[in-house]
């Protein structure tokens, strides 16, 4: 058994991180997808709220929110996000 990825253990270590990778990209991309639909309900959300509301992680869920909405810092808005303007 050769652990440098030429079969055995590494070729197993390797197969398993694909198979990981591609069911992350879709979990990522079922919980884009309920992100998504809570912001055609309303317009702004705190994670709280996002996570009680999808039954999700709100480590799932600040993953996405991180790379398609805002977080207001002040204002009437404070602690909640929003979509950014290319999402809308």
């Amino acid at each position: 058994m050769t652990v440098n990825g030429e079969g055995g253990f590494g070729q197993a270590v390797a197969s398993h991180n694909a198979r990981v990778k591609v069911q992350s990209n879709m979990m990522e991309g079922d919980v884009r997808d309920v992100v998504f639909t809570l912001f055609s309900e309303e317009a702004h959300w705190s994670i709280k709220d996002m996570v009680r509301k999808s039954n999700r992680d709100e480590k799932e869920i600040r993953a996405v929110l991180e790379s398609i909405a805002k977080y207001a810092k002040g204002g009437e808005m404070r602690g909640k996000w929003s979509l950014l303007e290319e999402y809308k």
